[in-house]
Parts: C-alpha cells; structure tokens; sequence
C-alpha cells in the first residue's frame, strides 16, 4: 500500500525495489553480468533508426548493462552515472509521488504477471509497455513510453535480459495517470494487450515558508548563498540553513535536485 503524503528518499526506493526484484528473481545461475553483445541484428536494427533512449537492462541485478548516449542529450545524466546507479538510479529522474508507486505497484504487478504465466513459455513473445513522467535537464518534466522486450529468461520463465525503449509521448498523454500493459504476440504475431492497469498517483502535500520559496527562486536563478544573502538582507548562515531545512524536509540531497523539485511542484515558477 503506497503512503499518502510522504515524500521518499532515494534510499528508501532503493531498499523497495531490492526487495520487490529479489523476490520474484530467484535463479541464481545469472551471476554479475558486465556485457551483453550488441551483435544482434533486432538490437543494431532499432539502433541505426531510434531517437529515443534505448538500453539493455539486467534485472536480476538491477542494473543497466547498456545505454545509449542520448540519455545525456535527455535526462542531463552521464552514461556512466547512468550505469553506475542502476535502475534505482533512474528513480531520481521521476516525479517524487511517482517513484515510489513504481517500486511498490507497478514493478510487482509486472513480475507477478510474469510469475503466473511462466508454465506457457511466452515470456520471449511479451511487451512491457508504461508511462511515467521524467524529468529533463532544464528541470521540467515530459511524459515518457518505456517499453521493454525480454530478450533472455530465467529457468523460472523470468525474464532476466531485457531490451528497453523510451520514448517521448508528452504531446500524445491527456491525463496524469500511470498506465501498465503488457501485450503478447498472438498467432500472427501481433501484439495484443493481455493485462492492462492505471493509476492515478496521490500529489504529495507539500509547504515551504515564504522564506524558503524566495531562497529557492534566487537558488533557481544561479545566485550563490552570499549573493542571495544580499539580496534578502539576512545573513549568509541564514540561506545556508534555508536549504538545508528544505533538502531535509523533502529527503532531496542537492542544490540542483532541489530546484528541480520546486519547479515540477509549482513551488517556482
């Protein structure tokens, strides 16, 4: 049951997913992957033609084992960052009330269905297909279509190899909900949508005093915590805990993640 009003931290949607893919991911004969080849004529096909991020995801390990450069032009992440950080990494790219209803709701209801349905062998002809909102380099956000295609499965007929695809829909998306389908070939091999589910996430209560919010604009606007000092006439220590009480309050670790939230939760314009 996802928690009304609360504001996650990283770490808290970090332990969630450990969780959630540690217990419908139990084969142990997938050890640390490092590589996958990308020799496969389906993979180089949607790379020479794809303007999206695309990516191959080890689930088992909760990490990325590919990602294309374009997460950078995007999302404003390094592809390294991006590798490092797995795929709770990518979390500090959602919208806060949305992270952690992925962690809890979303990805659970995709391995159960997987779950399930092992006993008929067509985890290799299934489609993951979701919505989630992202945020951008420049700090607003853009409704993105993430759709994965297993690649490899477990022993269980758990997929453990996925190919993964990520596409701007924000002109297509007319409402704000969190929709799931997964979608299996059927004998002509179409994809057909065989479990469907839609959430609407609860919007995090939020307050800051007035104080806060002129410390978070001039923030916004590059100034320095001596120059926004100056321009309040309160002291530089006085800004400094400004932040600090505002990066606490909503288990943000930086500046700049700070100033991302604030405007995705109108808190800036």
């Amino acid at each position: 049951m996802v928690k009304k009003n609360k504001v996650y931290s990283e770490h808290e949607i970090a332990i969630e997913l450990r969780d959630v893919f540690s217990r419908y991911l139990v084969d142990t004969s997938v050890k640390e992957r490092t590589t996958y080849s990308l020799d496969n004529p389906q993979i180089q096909f949607v790379l020479s033609c794809f303007s999206g991020i695309f990516g191959i995801v080890d689930f088992p390990n909760r990490k990325y084992l590919y990602v294309s450069d374009s997460v950078e032009d995007l999302l404003g992440i390094k592809v390294e960052t991006f590798l490092d950080n797995g795929i709770a990494g990518i979390m500090k790219c959602f919208v806060p009330e949305e992270a952690i209803l992925f962690a809890e709701a979303i990805f659970p209801s995709i391995f159960e269905y997987f779950q399930q349905n092992a006993h008929e062998h067509k985890a290799l002809e299934t489609k993951i297909s979701y919505t989630t909102r992202l945020y951008l380099k420049d700090g607003t956000t853009k409704w993105f279509l993430h759709q994965i295609i297993p690649l490899e499965v477990d022993s269980n007929g758990m997929p453990i190899i996925g190919l993964k695809l990520v596409i701007d829909v924000d002109g297509a998306k007319k409402d704000r909900n969190i929709d799931l389908m997964i979608s299996r070939k059927d004998e002509k091999g179409i994809f057909r949508a065989v479990f469907e589910k839609s959430i609407i996430p609860r919007k995090i209560q939020i307050s800051i005093t007035e104080r806060e919010r002129e410390v978070l604009l001039l923030t916004s606007q590059g100034l320095s915590a001596k120059k926004i000092s100056e321009e309040l006439y309160i002291s530089q220590h006085t800004v400094i805990n400004h932040k600090k009480n505002m990066l606490k309050k909503f288990n943000i670790s930086s500046s700049n993640e700070l100033v991302r939230f604030g405007m995705v939760n109108g808190l800036i314009g």
